[in-house]
């Protein structure tokens, strides 16, 4: 099999502590874990952002550290928990920074669809409601790189990317993220909301106080058992047609 991102041994200043684990060239994968557990960290490591004190990571067998800022930017898109913008920007305006001259300025359609961005464009980006300025950078995050994406075999890291978007554009952006995924690209992404990451993901990676509990297919290793080890308190699966539910007890 080949991988589009391992991991060997890393550790970061005690917020990741040897942490190894590889994934495949595409699929979709959630990282899993409390406040505090190292999930930005992580996140922020495999996408080449902030270099390992110790360990290894490799994008496609190459140790990322060999890569210039342009060879990293052409293999990867990334998405921070928190963008912040100043200026009176408007939402076009904004995006337009981040289009590809291959796009001839225009955003991509397929992106304006799934994330509804296209009644947004003419609006201030600073005046948008927190869930909209969630849907303009997911869009453009996507637009840093959406030739490649389009090619397969990107990396696309996503930090908390349903952090304020209602019910519909939560599981309509967690449908778009296995659209991503068929194009041969391996989506990595951080959510606190169990059901919803499980729904959408194939892989997990599950994280306690900077330490990889878990990682592998969902089906094997998320349980009630390994929640519980993760979360610190008691789940119950509820099953349902073709699926189930994990709920917290009280």
């Amino acid at each position: 099999m080949s991988f589009v991102v391992q991991v060997e041994r890393v550790s970061v200043s005690g917020r990741l502590l040897e942490v190894s684990f590889a994934l495949p060239e595409s699929g979709v994968t959630c990282v899993l874990g409390q406040n505090g557990a190292g999930k930005t960290t992580l996140l922020e490591t495999i996408a080449g952002l902030l270099p390992p004190d110790e360990g290894t990571v490799y994008w496609q067998s190459v140790n990322l550290e060999s890569l210039s800022l342009t060879e990293q930017a052409a293999r990867r898109c990334y998405k921070t928990q928190a963008d912040t913008l100043q200026f009176e920007l408007t939402a076009g305006e904004f995006l337009s920074f981040y289009t590809q001259a291959s796009h001839s300025n225009a955003i991509a359609a397929e992106l304006e669809d799934v994330l509804e961005v296209r009644a947004l464009l003419k609006k201030p980006f600073v005046r948008l409601s927190g869930g909209e300025q969630q849907r303009v950078t997911l869009a453009r995050t996507l637009l840093q790189n959406w030739p490649g994406v389009l090619a397969g075999g990107c990396l696309i890291v996503l930090d908390e990317p349903l952090k304020g978007l209602d019910i519909r554009h939560q599981w309509t952006f967690l449908r778009f993220l296995r659209t991503l995924a068929g194009y041969g690209n391996q989506v990595v992404f951080s959510c606190h909301d169990i059901n919803a990451a499980l729904g959408c993901a194939d892989f997990a990676c599950l994280l306690k106080q900077g330490r990889l509990l878990a990682v592998g297919p969902c089906v094997d290793i998320v349980t009630t058992t390994s929640l519980h080890n993760v979360f610190d308190c008691e789940f119950e699966f509820v099953p349902a047609l073709n699926c189930g539910i994990y709920l917290q007890k009280p």
